[in-house]
C-alpha cells in the first residue's frame, strides 16, 4: 500500500506513467498530496467521474453456497453471509476440514457476537501472552499463517529492534533534527534503541508493530502506546508542535514522540492501540477492545478537504479523536489510502471515508458535496474478513476468498478490465469481483493480504506466494521485463505507434483543410453579425485540435500495464508484503527482506553499485543486505530476523527480532512443551 514523498522532482521524472485524460493520478512518491503547501507539496488532480448509488448489487459472478439448515451466527443483522448477492445465513461454527486445505476464514475461538476477532496485542510483548489465544487479523485463520510472529506463544525477554532506510529530509526517518540525510542500507533506529534502553517502551518492551505514510510514521510499543514523528503540516502526528515556545517545531517532528490524548498517567492505558495505519495526513489507530481514533486531515484536488465534514469544525484534527458513525462498531482491522479509510467491523461490514474524487470510497460522492465523504458509511459488503488500500483504490476479501476491487484503475492496478480495452475500465465505482484472485484459480490458495501504491497493486496468498497487477513503466509489480505477458503489452504498443504514426500521416493535411474552413466560416459569419456569439473562439480551435491529439494517443498504445495478476518470483514463501508509491518491500518465512521497484531516495535500501551510485531502480525482488541485518558483518544469513515490513513515500521500515535469542526461545518452548 502506501503525501508520499517530499516534492521530490526525481520522482516526477520521464519514468512517471502517463495516464490518459479521463482520470487523475498521484506524482510519483506519494508526494503531491503530503501534509500541505507549507512544503510545497500540491494536490493531484482526480477523476470527477461520479460513484453507482451505494445500493446497487456488488457485481459478481460467483456466489457461495449457505446451508439453509443453519441458524445464522451473531445478533441482528449484523450476523449475515459473505454472498453479496444478499444471502442472510452463516455458518453456525468453523467446520473441520481436511488437512491441507483453508481452515474457516474466522476463528471459531470468536466470540459469538464477532465476525472478525478483535484485534489483540502482540503475544511476544505482552506480560499476559500465554491468555491470548487469538489474534485479531482475520487473516491468521487461513491454514497458512502469514503472520506466525502474532500467534506465537513463545516467552522471550528479548524486545524487536526496528531499522529503517531511504529519505529523512523531511524527519521521516525519526533520527532529530540533525541527522535529515538519506540512509541508503537498513541501519538500527537509534533513538528506538534508546526509548527501548531507558524502558519508555515498556518492561523488554520495543516496536511491536509500525505504519508508514507519506512523510510520516507511527510506532505501536509493548505497552500500545503510539509514538510519531515525520511531517506534521496537517497533523499527521496527533500532537502539537508548532507554536512551542523555547522549542524547535523541526525537532518536535524528526523525533519519535508520543501520541496525545491516548493514556493517563505512566500505568493505566486508556487505549491500548493494536493496529494503526498512515495516509498523507491523515492516521488511524485500533485497540484491543475495538475502539477506533484518527486524527489529521484530508486532502482533495483542491487542498485540504477538512476531517469530519461537520460544518464549523477545524479542518485539521490535532489529537486522536473518536470517529463518528463507527463507536458502537468494534473494529478489527483498519487501513489508509492516500486520503481515505476502509474500516472493517467485528460483524464483517466495511466501512469507507475521506476524499472519494477516484470513487475510492465505493459508494456515490457529489463533487460539489464532497464533504459528505468525510463521514463513514457502510458499503454493500457482507462477511468481508480482510481489507486492502492502495493510493486511490480499494479492495476486501470476504469469507469465500472472494476478492473485490473499486477506485481509480487507469493503469489496471485492480486487476480488473484488460490492456486491449483500458479505457473502459478507468474507474470502477462500486465493488467489483476479481475473477483472477478467486480461490478456484490458485488451487484454493486464498488472498490473506493486498497492499497498493500509485498504479500497482500485490496480493500475498495463504500458500506464500505474492501476485502483482498495474503499471510495470519502473518495475513497481516486481515481474521481469522478459516475462511473456509484458512482452505482448510491449507489442501492442509498437503496433499502436505505428498506427498511430499512419493514423497521423494520413488525417493530417484533412485535419488542416477541415481548421482552416471552420476558421474561414467563423470569419465569414462573424464580419455578416453583430451577435457577439458568433464571433470567432480561437480557444475552441484548439481545445478541438488537443482532442484530436488525446484521442490519436489512446486510439492505439496501452498504457505500460498489466491487468492481470502475474506471480513475482521468490527463494521462499512470502509472510508480509507492503506497497510504497512505486517501491515495495516483502518478507520470506526465513526471516530475509526483499526490495524492488522505483526508489530515488534509496528507499530500495540496495546501497551503490559497481560503479557507486545509487541503485534507484530494481526489476525483480532483490534480498537486503547490510551490517545491521548482520550485526557482526560477517554472518550472511544476518542475525536480525526480520518479521514485518512497512514502505512509506520515500522512506521504509522493517521489524526484527535478534535470531540467536529467538532460536535460544524455541528451543526452551519446546523442552517446556510448548508448541
Amino acid at each position: 500500500m502506501p503525501p508520499r514523498a517530499r516534492a521530490n522532482a526525481a520522482a516526477n521524472s520521464s519514468a512517471d506513467p502517463k495516464p490518459n485524460s479521463k482520470s487523475t493520478t498521484k506524482s510519483t512518491a506519494k508526494t503531491t498530496t503530503t501534509g500541505g503547501a507549507k512544503r510545497g507539496r500540491k494536490p493531484a488532480n482526480a477523476s470527477t467521474k461520479q460513484a453507482s448509488p451505494p445500493e446497487e448489487p456488488v457485481q459478481t459472478a460467483t456466489s457461495p453456497i449457505i446451508n439453509e439448515t443453519e441458524k445464522p451466527k451473531g445478533r441482528g443483522k449484523r450476523a449475515r453471509s459473505a454472498d453479496p448477492s444478499g444471502s442472510t445465513r452463516a455458518p453456525k461454527r468453523a467446520l473441520s476440514v481436511k488437512p491441507k486445505e483453508p481452515r474457516p476464514l474466522f476463528s471459531a475461538k470468536a466470540t459469538r457476537a464477532s465476525f472478525n476477532p478483535l484485534p489483540q496485542p502482540d503475544p511476544l510483548l505482552s506480560e499476559d501472552h500465554r491468555k491470548s489465544e487469538r489474534c485479531g487479523n482475520p487473516i491468521n485463520s487461513f491454514t497458512f499463517d502469514p503472520h506466525p510472529w502474532l500467534n506465537s506463544s513463545l516467552s522471550t525477554t528479548e524486545s524487536k529492534c526496528m531499522l529503517m532506510f531511504g529519505s529523512g529530509d523531511m524527519g521521516q526517518m525519526g533520527l532529530g533534527a540533525e541527522k535529515l540525510d538519506d540512509i541508503k542500507k537498513p541501519v538500527l533506529h537509534a533513538l528506538v534503541e534508546e526509548l527501548k534502553n531507558e524502558t519508555k517502551m515498556g518492561k523488554n518492551g520495543g516496536p511491536e508493530t509500525v505504519a508508514c505514510g507519506g512523510m510520516h510514521s507511527l510506532l505501536i510499543d509493548g505497552l500500545g502506546q503510539i509514538w510519531s514523528w515525520g511531517i506534521n503540516d496537517n497533523a499527521a502526528l496527533g500532537r502539537k508542535t508548532e507554536g512551542i515556545e523555547g522549542v524547535d517545531q523541526e525537532e518536535l517532528e524528526s523525533r519519535p514522540m508520543l501520541v496525545e490524548g491516548l493514556v493517563q498517567g505512566s500505568e493505566h492505558q486508556v487505549f491500548r492501540a493494536v493496529r494503526v495505519s498512515a495516509g498523507d495526513s491523515v492516521s488511524v489507530a485500533v485497540s484491543e477492545k475495538g475502539e477506533t481514533r484518527a486524527w489529521g486531515s484530508f486532502r482533495s484536488n483542491d487542498g485540504l478537504l477538512g476531517f469530519d465534514g461537520n460544518i464549523g469544525t477545524e479542518v485539521k484534527q490535532l489529537v486522536p479523536t473518536r470517529v463518528p458513525n463507527l463507536s458502537q462498531y468494534p473494529v478489527s482491522q483498519v487501513v489508509c489510502g492516500y486520503d481515505h479509510v476502509l474500516a472493517l467491523t467485528t460483524d464483517g461490514h466495511v466501512y469507507s471515508w475521506g476524499n472519494g474524487q477516484q470513487h475510492q470510497l465505493g459508494r456515490k460522492i457529489i463533487e460539489r458535496r464532497k464533504r459528505n465523504g468525510l463521514t463513514p458509511e457502510r458499503l454493500n459488503l457482507k462477511h468481508i474478513v480482510l481489507i486492502g488500500t492502495g493510493g486511490s483504490h480499494s479492495f476486501a476479501v470476504n469469507q469465500t476468498g472472494l476478492v473485490y476491487g473499486w477506485g481509480l484503475n487507469t493503469r489496471g492496478q485492480l486487476g480488473i478490465g484488460s490492456t486491449e480495452n483500458s479505457d473502459a475500465d478507468e474507474i470502477i465505482p462500486v465493488p467489483t469481483l476479481i475473477e483472477s484472485m478467486s480461490p478456484d484459480q490458485h488451487n484454493g490458495a486464498r488472498v490473506v493480504a493486498i497492499e497498493g501504491g500509485d498504479f500497482h497493486s500485490l496480493f500475498l496468498l495463504s500458500n506464500g506466494e505474492v501476485w502483482g497487477v498495474g503499471n510495470y513503466e519502473n518495475s513497481e509489480i516486481g515481474i521481469p521485463k522478459s516475462h511473456q505477458a509484458i512482452l505482448a503489452v510491449e507489442k501492442l504498443r509498437q503496433e499502436g505507434t505505428e498506427k498511430k504514426q499512419e493514423f497521423v500521416s494520413k488525417g493530417l493535411e484533412r485535419r488542416k483543410i477541415e481548421v482552416e474552413g471552420m476558421i474561414k466560416a467563423y470569419e465569414s459569419k462573424a464580419k455578416a453579425s453583430d451577435d457577439p456569439d458568433d464571433k470567432p473562439r480561437w480557444d475552441d480551435m484548439a481545445e478541438l485540435i488537443e482532442i484530436e491529439q488525446v484521442a490519436a494517443n489512446q486510439r492505439f498504445i496501452p498504457g505500460q500495464c498489466i491487468h492481470t495478476p502475474l506471480k513475482l518470483d521468490f527463494p521462499s514463501p512470502i509472510v508480509d508484503i507492503s506497497c510504497g508509491t512505486r517501491h515495495n518491500l516483502a518478507v520470506d518465512d526465513q526471516g530475509n527482506a526483499y526490495s524492488w521497484g522505483l526508489g530515488q531516495s534509496n528507499e530500495l535500501g540496495q546501497g551503490k553499485d559497481e560503479d557507486g551510485d545509487d541503485i534507484e531502480l530494481v526489476e525483480t525482488p532483490k534480498k537486503l543486505t547490510s551490517k545491521a541485518l548482520s550485526v557482526d558483518g560477517v554472518n550472511g544469513l544476518g542475525q536480525i530476523k526480520i518479521l514485518k515490513c512497512e514502505a512509506g513515500g520515500t522512506h521504509s521500515i522493517l521489524i526484527g527480532v535478534n535470531r540467536s535469542v529467538q532460536e535460544k526461545s524455541e528451543k526452551i518452548s519446546k523442552v517446556n512443551g510448548i508448541k
